[in-house]
């Protein structure tokens, strides 16, 4: 069983140097204290203290803290095997838990089991991760009718591209395509998308198809060719040298890896 959690304070200005997904593993993010810009999908979420971010496997997610000040959080990841069905985790979801003191205790104890392990300690964990699930299954999430999470008109207009490059990313895609969509010129399209993603235009193109190339590679027969154009990549080539850069292993070796693990 690979359970992991870390608690880490983290200083002003910090940068998640790149993006990333997890493959098969679930991810919990709970802010400690601070305030933080998630960017999670291709959906923004601005985070303070007491709030939880729930990130499914495969769900690309980059992070920065956006204030002066330090701030402190707790990330836990598990098997996505570990949790209910629900189709309250059916894609990234926010709660604000500052008046449920539970869920901080929870994430406490499964970080304790976790610094000191005995005999019982890995089967401990996982019942505390279930007890923290159910928990937030009977909490409203943040970004329902009940609390909306709200970003201004422009950084808007970026998120609405991001979810349009989601659902075409296997179409010729191009920044001036992206920047025609969003409303905006070029040039402050480029400069936009960047402030607010976190991602260059292409670099957020590139990993939304990597994405899904992971997705087809463990879950489907498909030729490594046929997983390449059918995700955007007009070169078989081309997509086995950036997909090594990325992960460190080719295409091939990346199915052997894991397909049988998921």
């Amino acid at each position: 069983m690979s359970i992991t959690i870390t608690k880490m304070l983290q200083y002003p200005m910090f940068k998640m140097k790149e993006e990333h997904f997890h493959v098969g593993r679930d991810e919990v993010f709970y802010l400690c204290s601070g305030s933080r810009r998630f960017f999670v999908g291709c959906t923004i979420y601005t985070m303070s203290a007491g709030d939880l971010i729930y990130i499914p496997s495969g769900c690309l997610h980059r992070t920065e803290y956006n204030d002066c000040c330090s701030a402190e959080r707790i990330v836990l990841t598990f098997p996505d095997n570990l949790i209910p069905h629900s189709e309250n985790f059916q894609k990234e979801t926010l709660f604000h838990t500052m008046k449920n003191p539970e869920i901080p205790e929870l994430l406490d104890e499964i970080f304790l089991e976790k610094e000191n392990p005995d005999e019982y300690s890995e089967e401990m964990q996982m019942l505390l991760i279930r007890r923290l699930i159910i928990k937030l299954l009977r909490t409203p999430p943040a970004n329902s009718p009940r609390t909306s999470n709200k970003i201004f008109p422009a950084d808007e207009q970026i998120q609405l591209t991001a979810k349009y490059i989601n659902n075409h990313f296997q179409e010729k895609l191009t920044l001036e395509c992206a920047a025609d969509y969003a409303g905006f010129s070029r040039t402050y399209f480029s400069r936009k998308f960047k402030a607010v993603t976190g991602f260059g235009f292409n670099d957020y193109l590139t990993a939304v198809r990597l994405r899904k190339t992971v997705k087809l590679l463990v879950t489907t027969d498909l030729s490594i060719t046929e997983i390449a154009y059918s995700c955007g990549f007009n070169d078989s080539n081309y997509f086995g040298g950036v997909f090594k850069r990325k992960f460190g292993i080719t295409p091939r070796e990346y199915r052997k890896k894991y397909n049988k693990q998921l």
